[in-house]
């Protein structure tokens, strides 16, 4: 097994956060089906953003995300520490870590940064649609063409933003926890890998496939 493989978050922890995520744009889609308001629209978003029900499932979302990385990521630090010259160092000192009070610390700050990110969502999305009106009715355009097309745009353009969030908080959480632990054990550098093996995959900007490779401090 390519052991820069060890690093990259398990794909069932990322498609279970990504099924959460789509979960929750459907779920706001269908609190303003019918509604052409754009007014009523934000009211209701952020209405939502402030219940129970809403914080609940986020932070019942972000949980099971972090918590399921940190078992992965540490599972890949043994396989790694196996395959080492200085595995059973690097294996006992994992074990300490992961015995230490400190962990508590740095997973209740990832689990409340992806926390904020997602509850922020609904507010998130009512700026959008409150900029997309401005800008459409700064062009003359009538208030009943813009309502339309916001009911028509609206799941579309929530479904969009639910995923970038699942994409970018899984990889923010697998990085730090990463981090974390090696620098728990005094290891300052890495090897920049792009996403998708050497050359990247379609996402990958022509600057980080370009890093792939480069022994980093």
């Amino acid at each position: 097994m390519d052991q820069s493989q060890l690093w990259q978050p398990a794909r069932r922890i990322e498609q279970a956060f990504a099924r959460a995520m789509r979960r929750l744009a459907r779920r706001l889609s269908r609190l303003v089906r019918g509604v052409y308001r754009p007014e009523k629209i934000i009211r209701l978003l952020r209405e939502y953003a402030g219940s129970e029900d809403f914080l609940n499932f986020a932070k019942a979302a972000t949980m099971k995300m972090v918590t399921g990385l940190f078992r992965d990521v540490g599972s890949g630090w043994r396989q790694a520490a196996a395959a080492n010259g200085r595995g059973r160092e690097l294996y006992l000192t994992l074990m300490r870590e992961l015995r230490a009070g400190g962990k508590g610390e740095r997973l209740n700050q990832l689990i409340t940064d992806t926390t904020y990110r997602i509850t922020a969502l609904p507010e998130d999305i009512g700026k959008d649609v409150a900029a997309y009106v401005e800008r459409e009715a700064l062009k003359g355009r009538r208030a009943s063409d813009i309502e339309k097309e916001i009911q028509q745009m609206f799941p579309r353009h929530t479904k969009a933003r639910a995923e970038l969030i699942a994409r970018t908080q899984v990889s923010y959480t697998q990085t730090n926890l990463i981090r974390t632990r090696a620098e728990s054990l005094g290891i300052n550098w890495y090897v920049w890998r792009a996403v998708g093996g050497g050359k990247g995959d379609g996402r990958t900007r022509h600057a980080h496939k370009r890093m792939s490779g480069v022994f980093v401090n």
